[in-house]
């Protein structure tokens, strides 16, 4: 029913919130060394996730790392905010080390559970 549906997409939006917050602050060293490839795909995901398809125009040719952005935003077009939560989240635990990434599953684990 919708009210379902809306509880699990707040808690999605939540865990992406969390992951990010969390890889921010805990990880941000070990993310410095992941290739730009990987970071374009976390920020299409995290953009879709919050935000859906991409409601802005392209950037200009000059603008390259905003071009490369939209770019990889613009690929996840019509993928559910739901799926782009748990990509988002499968490819940061991925990027990370067990480490750093059971940090960030004990912080999902603790926001879900507050």
């Amino acid at each position: 029913d919708t009210a379902t549906t809306e509880i699990y997409t707040r808690s999605l939006v939540g865990s992406v919130r969390c992951v990010q917050e969390t890889a921010i602050k805990e990880c941000s060293k070990e993310l410095e060394k992941t290739p730009n490839e990987e970071k374009l795909k976390l920020y299409g995901l995290f953009k879709q996730a919050t935000v859906g398809d991409v409601n802005i125009p392209k950037p200009g040719m000059f603008a390259m790392e905003a071009k490369a952005k939209w770019e990889a935003w613009e690929k996840l077009k019509g993928v559910t905010k739901e799926k782009a939560m748990a990509d988002y989240v499968d490819l940061a635990k991925k990027l990370l080390t067990p480490a750093s990434a059971a940090k960030i599953v004990q912080k999902e684990l603790s926001s879900l559970t507050n």
